[in-house]
């Protein structure tokens, strides 16, 4: 009775608002799992308001990214119909709280909003709280919700330690930049005897071990000023400060963020109350009719392939039944895998792998929150073609659990956080995909809450993936290819139904796709390259077919350590018998014939070490038969081609005069020790010492940062470019390069000559698989033969290495005269940007 009268309160509240003009805020709380959520970055979206860009600090200029750009509230709220165009139902908001304006350890501004100065304020970059009470209210009048980042781990950086932290004199080596505005939040400083004693914050120095919970929960990320959540005091201070949003302004959930350096007490007793009279958040949020108020935390946890660990450590963030905390999490195990299978060209079956962990892990898989990039990683599609940017997407809208679209990606952005103030445009291709993709899913249930059952992967290289979503009784399939080639597959069990015989494509990416469908089994799929297809079973007559009888005489499961393979079977009649690899049909092998039996000689060169598999078909009068996979494990010697050792503490720029950047955390890390190149056959495999230790500062998910290696690589016989994107750099006169490579700490992208710029790398390539060996301060990247163009050899390669730095957003920093926190120094604007430089030639 009680859920029903506060129904019918808002119900009320609502008609009044709509007959007298009153704000709209307080509306119940949606179906959170059939909602599509827009993320914005409020500073970069779009400038409603110029007069609130300078604000007397020297804060604001729209060509630095380290400054305020102009995005404000009212900017947003003249958007609505351009994300309301997209299909979004939803926005989620970085914090609009005031923030630090400047910071003068870092040279930075708080433009992004996690820097706070007082929790209960707007920033005036951002406007006023009507304008972001008139932000709740569009959205509201329209149907849509509002989502507000929070942040509780920290404040802005008002202070930190240069030299060693004394934990037993915490005033030792302490500096101090200010104080936040808000109180107690100001008490700030441990050499006053009252900010000490206060125990405000941990007066501790950057977090050194992430896998120490101690340390991860106590001390400073990034710098940052680390709240005490065991304290009474804050734990109340924040409370009210979240519940004043909800009350003045309206917000329907909370994204919180760094939610994995806050400990778990705090968001048991943030969100649910239980300690005194102060309500938690969710029994406040309630008594304004929203019975559903939606939160989820960011867990950035590296999940590496076929290990469930992050799925572990991230569901201890929703609690248990008996101590619960926040609704759901962000989905970074799956962000991991997506990137890897679709961007990376990793077999597919470790998104099987996830997938099914996932739903282990999380029986009610449409509560998490899924998405493929945010504002704090390189853009999907700065290191992915068009196609897997694609081929994601569709994946990310076809699937249970909340899905967030970042600004910018549905209009192919590349650039993590550029303003796009001009740039939305409800026309572009891009734009339109987004918006077909958004309406699929809200026209198909079955995204939204169906079961994903894998019916098939490719366990070897980029290939297949099938699965069905499933929810009483009904089903919908979706495959995809995300090879470069077509590839030709048969003996897929999809149902047992004897009328099963028709495929009727729902959604398709790019045409091409070919099926036959018999009593519910595929006896073939053709699907072409980076092919994205949902379709529908339907009753049918099975098409006539008369295809030929294969046989095949070759063991299982075979170890092969040689490149010469050959095959043979028999065939009652064909025209023609083909053997392909790993499904890949458009580098099929023809074999001879000689009446019923079949011969075929294969050379394994340009095939990789590894797991494999291997199919024979044949075909008469345009028919296929195609026999099952048969399994081998290919295994040739390796050859060391070319090897380098460079000096140690050359690592200075071209001419000898660049320096790091200043931030302590920045060693020599760039410094090139040896690079080595082996090939097992024309596959390549190339090994880069650095001289000293990674670094792991801002816990990177390859395992090293600060350091971004570059690798040019000019093969035998083909045409490329001497022009060096983005490093302001060319090779030397008569030499030139044909892929290129960029390994950071967060991702691996890869590229071709063609169309690359000074400004710009062409269209995106195969990428290598890389190894990072910390304890070996060792780089591993292995390039299959097909990455590099199936080539018939390998020798006079030339293989060109340089170093620099991109952060965590993928962006190159900066050089300047003079060195600064995150800027290099001794150079200016359009000088050469590396500071070690490498070249082998294969022999």
């Amino acid at each position: 009775m009680k859920k029903h009268l506060v129904l019918l309160a808002i119900l009320i509240t609502f008609t009044t608002c709509q007959n007298t003009g009153k704000l709209l805020l307080h509306v119940p709380s949606p179906a959170w799992e059939d909602q599509v959520v827009y993320f914005i970055m409020t500073d970069r979206f779009f400038d409603g308001n110029p007069n609130n860009n300078e604000l007397g600090a020297g804060e604001y200029d729209p060509k630095k990214g380290t400054h305020y750009n102009g995005g404000d509230l009212v900017g947003i709220q003249q958007q609505l119909d351009y994300i309301a165009a997209l299909g979004a139902t939803a926005i989620w908001i970085t914090p609009p709280v005031l923030n630090q304006w400047w910071n003068p350890d870092k040279n930075f501004t708080g433009y992004h909003g996690y820097w706070a100065s007082n929790f209960e304020k707007v920033d005036p970059h951002y406007g006023n709280l009507e304008d972001y009470k008139r932000l709740s209210d569009a959205l509201h009048q329209r149907g849509m919700y509002l989502i507000q980042d929070v942040v509780t781990n920290h404040v802005g950086n008002y202070f930190g330690y240069e030299g060693d932290y004394d934990s037993t004199d915490v005033t030792k080596n302490y500096v101090n930049y200010g104080a936040p505005e808000q109180s107690p939040f100001d008490q700030n400083d441990p050499r006053i005897k009252a900010h000490r004693e206060a125990a405000v914050y941990h007066f501790t120095p950057v977090v050194s071990d992430y896998k120490n919970p101690i340390i991860r929960e106590t001390y400073q990320l990034s710098n940052l000023d680390d709240l005490n959540t065991t304290n009474p005091v804050v734990i109340e201070v924040l409370i009210r400060a979240y519940q004043y949003w909800i009350e003045n302004v309206g917000v329907d959930g909370y994204r919180f963020d760094t939610a994995i350096y806050v400990d778990h007490e705090f968001w048991h007793r943030f969100m649910h109350g239980g300690q005194g009279v102060l309500q938690g958040i969710y029994p406040f949020a309630e008594k304004t009719g929203r019975e559903g108020f939606y939160t989820f935390g960011e867990t950035w946890i590296s999940s590496q392939p076929f290990d469930d660990q992050a799925e572990k450590d991230i569901k201890a963030y929703v609690g248990t039944p008996q101590k619960p905390e926040m609704d759901a999490v962000l989905n970074f195990p799956l962000q991991q895998s997506i990137k890897r299978v679709f961007a990376d060209g990793e077999p597919t079956d470790q998104l099987t792998y996830r997938i099914l962990s996932l739903q282990r892990h999380f029986p009610n898989t449409t509560s998490l929150v899924n998405f493929i990039d945010n504002h704090d990683m390189a853009r999907f599609r700065a290191y992915a073609s068009e196609e897997s940017y694609q081929q994601a997407l569709l994946f990310l809208l076809s699937i249970p659990g909340m899905p967030v679209i970042y600004q910018g990606t549905e209009q192919g952005e590349k650039e993590v956080r550029e303003p796009l103030f001009d740039k939305l445009d409800t026309a572009s291709k891009e734009f339109l995909l987004v918006k077909k993709l958004v309406q699929f899913r809200k026209e198909n249930p079955l995204t939204r809450h169906g079961k994903v059952e894998i019916l098939a992967d490719s366990k070897h290289c980029p290939g297949l993936l099938l699965y069905r979503l499933v929810q009483n009784g009904e089903e919908l399939y979706a495959a995809y290819n995300t090879g470069e080639n077509t590839i030709l597959t048969g003996g897929l069990f999809l149902k047992n139904d004897a009328d099963a015989n028709q495929v009727e494509e729902v959604l398709s990416l790019r045409g091409g796709s070919e099926w036959v469908l018999e009593n519910g089994n595929l006896s073939l799929m053709k699907l072409p390259p980076k092919a994205g297809t949902v379709f529908k079973i339907k009753s049918g007559k099975i098409a006539e077919r008369a295809a030929p009888s294969l046989q095949v005489l070759n063991p299982n499961g075979a170890n092969v350590q040689s490149p010469a393979m050959t095959l043979n079977g028999s065939v009652d009649a064909a025209d023609s018998v083909f053997i392909f690899f790993d499904g890949n049909f458009e580098r099929k092998t023809n074999a001879k014939l000689d009446g019923k039996k079949w011969q075929a000689d294969i050379d394994l060169n340009n095939t990789s070490n590894g797991r494999h598999f291997w199919q024979a078909a044949a075909l008469k009068n345009g028919q296929l038969s195609i026999f099952p996979k048969i399994d081998f494990t290919l295994e040739l010697p390796e050859m060391k081609r070319a090897s380098v050792n460079d000096p140690i503490g050359d690592d200075n720029g071209p001419d000898g005069r660049y320096e790091y950047p200043t931030d302590p955390t920045f060693g020599r890390q760039m410094d090139i020790k040896s690079a080595t190149a082996y090939s097992t056959g024309n596959n390549l495999r190339l090994e880069v010492e650095m001289a000293h230790p990674f670094s792991t500062v801002w816990n990177p998910l390859n395992g090293f940062d600060h350091m971004l290696l570059m690798a040019f690589i000019d093969l035998p016989a083909q045409r490329g470019t001497g022009i060096l994107p983005k490093i302001n750099n060319e090779l030397p006169v008569g030499e030139e390069w044909d892929y290129a490579v960029t390994l950071g700490g967060w991702s691996v992208s890869a590229f071709k000559a063609e169309g690359s710029t000074a400004t710009e790398f062409g269209a995106a390539a195969p990428k290598p698989v890389i190894k990072v060996s910390p304890e070996k301060n060792t780089l591993q990247l292995q390039f299959p033969a097909s990455a590099l163009g199936n080539l018939t050899t390998l020798q006079g390669a030339k293989i060109y290495l340089y170093t620099w730095d991109g952060g965590g957003e993928g962006e190159l920093r900066p050089l300047l005269p003079q060195a600064e926190s995150f800027s290099f120094g001794g150079g200016k604007k359009g000088d050469p940007m590396f500071m070690d430089e490498v070249r082998l030639v294969l022999e």
